[in-house]
């Protein structure tokens, strides 16, 4: 059977193999435990109560976290609130009674707006099913109860600590693998939540809230409403980090805006402690990039633009900055070894660039790059040369490049500029 070209799962098939095999195997495996646990667990009415309960839960936190964005979820964020209900029912009922709780609260949320690929959506699912889990199995490990009882105790209180770890640890691997088998341009913001320590910070908070609404429950069902303020606290604080990045990142690229580069290379000159060492500005400007919009259209333009920040970012170092100036042009903040190196990390961007593929075979694309180096001791804080001057320097180199011809690398060495002699 072909590979459908459109819809919904036409990325599926252009997924590499690795992920759509590991994908599966998660949901299989997910769906397998799920589908088992009513047989082997026997759910009484005491049991299906706390699964309603924990469902009405996560789908409170899905419409609570509708009215702090506005009426809408799909910004992008790996944070929504939803892994607490899984890991609450991990503590409250059966193992594997959790995916259906996981599946009722995934299924609202994609009604209610998550624009997430549906495939990746399933497989967060399996995930976060798969976590749970492993989280039950722990917790009656160490506490030696099968649920979380009313009482509590040192014991109860590790256990629960112990079952949150295990969520997080379960999950966070799941989530790694499944960012590395795929193509690494399809899952950046994924790569960068995974390597930031506020992504386990925010998460152990999410499931501390999750246990928090377990012990509520476990003490008597009604207490489970007082955690509604906090939920909705949480929903507001889950929102800072995307807002952030929105204020800070281009939308169209991902990569900075033109106020944020600016700041944060300034920040960076002033911090640089590497003397011994090149600083370097590099603007890259698409060649006849009007022409693409008119020719094959605006949305065309649009991943023209996209795929230029990815080949930009691709060919730096992870502690350089990239930005996007407005337009068809892009800044880079390089931190060089010398001046040949900046030349070769400028002249792999031009190559990369020239190199993309796009759907449509007609269209090829080419970049100008203008390139300006200096000592960091002098671009930085208290030299004579500061980023704006480096700016100019390489807009200027920017202009010879695309008046010898596009599609090359122009590039000039400004250093120090001699202290006055002083009259005597």
């Amino acid at each position: 059977m072909d590979a459908p070209t459109t819809g919904e799962w036409a990325a599926w098939w252009r997924t590499p193999l690795p992920a759509r095999i590991y994908n599966a195997l998660v949901v299989v495996v997910a769906a397998g435990v799920t589908l088992a646990a009513p047989f082997l667990a026997r759910p009484g009415i005491g049991c299906t109560g706390a699964m309603l309960a924990l469902i009405a839960g996560g789908v409170a936190v899905v419409e609570l976290g509708r009215l702090a964005e506005g009426g809408r979820i799909d910004r992008q964020r790996i944070h929504k609130g939803l892994s607490a209900w899984p890991l609450a029912a991990a503590l409250l009922i059966p193992a594997g009674l959790a995916g259906w709780v996981a599946a009722a609260v995934y299924v609202h949320a994609w009604a209610r707006g998550i624009r997430i690929t549906r495939w990746k959506w399933i497989g967060s699912w399996g995930i976060v099913t798969l976590s749970a889990f492993a989280a039950a199995g722990m917790f009656r490990v160490v506490n030696g109860y099968e649920i979380l009882q009313s009482s509590g105790s040192a014991t109860r209180f590790a256990a629960v600590l112990a079952a949150m770890a295990t969520f997080l640890v379960t999950e966070s691997a799941g989530f790694f693998i499944a960012s590395r088998v795929n193509d690494a341009a399809d899952e950046q913001y994924l790569q960068a939540q995974l390597a930031s320590p506020s992504f386990y910070i925010v998460e152990g908070a999410v499931l501390g809230s999750g246990a928090v609404c377990a012990v509520l429950y476990g003490y008597w069902p009604g207490f489970l409403l007082l955690g509604g303020p906090a939920l909705m606290l949480m929903q507001r604080g889950l929102l800072h980090q995307p807002l952030q990045h929105e204020a800070r990142h281009d939308s169209k690229t991902g990569v900075l805006n033109c106020e944020a580069w600016r700041a944060t290379a300034s920040s960076a000159l002033g911090h640089a402690r590497r003397q011994e060492q090149l600083v370097a500005v590099a603007l890259v400007d698409i060649d006849h990039f009007k022409a693409v919009n008119d020719v094959f259209g605006h949305l065309a333009g649009d991943d023209v633009l996209a795929r230029t920040a990815d080949a930009i970012v691709g060919c730096v170092r992870s502690t350089d900055l990239v930005g996007r100036f407005g337009g068809d042009e892009f800044c880079a903040l390089l931190f060089c070894a010398g001046h040949d190196d900046a030349l070769a990390t400028a002249e792999r961007i031009r190559r990369r660039i020239a190199q993309l593929s796009f759907i449509d075979p007609r269209l090829a694309i080419s970049a100008s790059v203008g390139l300006a180096t200096a000592p960091v001791a002098e671009a930085g804080v208290g030299g004579v040369l500061d980023l704006a001057e480096l700016m100019a320097a390489a807009d200027r180199a920017l202009y010879r490049a695309k008046h010898d011809g596009r599609n090359r690398v122009d590039g000039t060495d400004v250093r120090r500029r001699p202290a006055p002699l002083s009259a005597s």
